[in-house]
């Protein structure tokens, strides 16, 4: 039944991300064709600007996004981890925080015309 849940669980997760993937290549793949300087007012500075060799440049935004508490659950609801037979030992909440990153290729006119991204 445990491998059930899991199963289920893990489901629901892949969908979740994969929706949030969605998401975020319709906002990126929206820029493409327009002036780069329409980013600005809509996304703040980029953290970095590097030049493309081809008259063009890179626009690249990062950030640093916080997780939900990683905070492991056992089948009755409680806040435990099992360790071996019959033992529970207690695994307090924490955040945990990874990068993520939206980069926007920028031509010599100033229109966007690629982007990539990495991290949710």
């Amino acid at each position: 039944m445990k491998k059930l849940i899991y199963l289920f669980v893990l489901v629901m997760l892949l969908n979740g991300c994969a929706a949030a993937a969605a998401s975020i290549d319709k906002t990126m793949e929206s820029w493409v064709g327009r002036n780069a300087n329409d980013l600005v007012p809509s996304w703040g500075p980029p953290q970095q600007v590097v030049d493309d060799g081809q008259g063009g440049r890179i626009l690249i935004y990062t950030y640093t996004a916080s997780g939900y508490p990683a905070v492991n659950y056992n089948a009755y609801g409680g806040t435990y981890n099992v360790y071996g037979a019959g033992q529970d030992q207690y695994d307090s909440p924490r955040t945990s925080g990874y990068a993520t990153s939206r980069t926007f290729w920028v031509d010599s006119n100033n229109r966007i015309y690629k982007w990539a991204w990495k991290g949710l």
